[in-house]
């Protein structure tokens, strides 16, 4: 019920038959024929470990920078805070490339929270805090409601790369 209404039953039958042999014999072999499988018949999309070891990197950066850690009143200094926020996309850019084309799943999930959320955050505060004082207050509210959001997207990245084996 879950094949792909493309799939013909001649082919079905044939990797069934397939299948079946080949778990026989080894046990690696059938886990890659079976994500096969699911990846072409099924609809499944697999989590590369580049996807994966990708995600893992970036949820390391976004959780322990102030992307996601509380930036306590009169504490810290709204300028370092927003440099921060803005090397996120240097180290982002660094990790697709480290991982390369096997990661574009990642990619394309990522590139969603940067220009979507990230980016017009910077944008904005990157020439507000340059234009003087009274933004303070302001661009602490709004970076509070970034840190929901990051811890948000992390949550998502475990859910959709870390979770999977």
């Amino acid at each position: 019920n879950n094949v792909n209404s493309s799939a013909c039953s001649g082919e079905l039958h044939d990797h069934r038959d397939r299948f079946k042999t080949s778990s026989k014999r080894n046990s690696e072999v059938a886990g890659l024929y079976s994500a096969y499988f699911s990846s072409n018949y099924l609809g499944i999309e697999r989590v590369s470990k580049e996807d994966r070891d990708a995600a893992w990197e970036l949820k390391v950066e976004l959780s322990t920078r102030i992307s996601s850690v509380e930036l306590i009143n009169g504490a810290g200094c709204n300028k370092s805070a927003l440099s921060s926020l803005h090397s996120l996309f240097d180290t982002w850019r660094l990790i697709l490339r480290n991982k390369g084309a096997e990661s574009l799943k990642f990619l394309n999930h990522s590139k969603v929270y940067f220009d979507g959320t990230l980016r017009p955050f910077t944008t904005k505060w990157h020439t507000a805090l340059n234009n003087g004082a009274g933004q303070s207050e302001s661009f602490r509210s709004e970076l509070a409601t970034l840190q929901i959001e990051t811890s948000r997207y992390c949550k998502k990245l475990e859910g959709e790369f870390l979770s999977h084996t």
